[in-house]
């Protein structure tokens, strides 16, 4: 069957039938200036340092779960990673001090720019252990 817009409007009217429209999902976005954030890993490839980062996972039941995971960039071992239901704060910070109350500190942590790795928690969290802080460029995350 082929109706206009309008006759299907009316029509919906009369049987008291709405669409519901559903906001569409908008990342949020980090404020830092990455210029001021320099990629100290790539000019340190002998460095004694770490990496970490965020992984999405889609579970079988469609809800999704965060893993966030430490890497020692010498060895290439996975020191320490935790799964959550929110990709908060909370998540980085606990995962990374369970990687420092095994392994020895590294002299740097590399991470990209989200909002987790650039929060107040996450930063004083390594400036208490004296770590310094290395970021991938915005939107090269390689």
């Amino acid at each position: 069957l082929h109706h206009g817009t309008n006759r299907v409007r009316r029509l919906m009217r009369e049987a008291g039938i709405y669409s519901v429209m559903s906001r569409r999902f908008n990342k949020p976005t980090t404020t830092v200036d990455y210029r001021q954030r320099p990629n100290l890993i790539r000019h340190l490839p002998e460095a004694n340092a770490w990496s970490m980062d965020i992984t999405y996972l889609k579970l079988s039941n469609g809800q999704w779960v965060y893993l966030a995971s430490v890497l020692d960039l010498q060895t290439r071992k996975i020191l320490a990673h935790q799964i959550s239901a929110t990709m908060d704060t909370k998540l980085v910070v606990t995962t990374l001090q369970r990687s420092l109350s095994t392994y020895k500190k590294p002299n740097y942590l590399h991470t990209d720019m989200g909002s987790q790795f650039t929060s107040f928690g996450f930063e004083n969290l390594l400036k208490r252990h004296k770590i310094d802080h290395s970021y991938s460029k915005l939107g090269h995350p390689y």
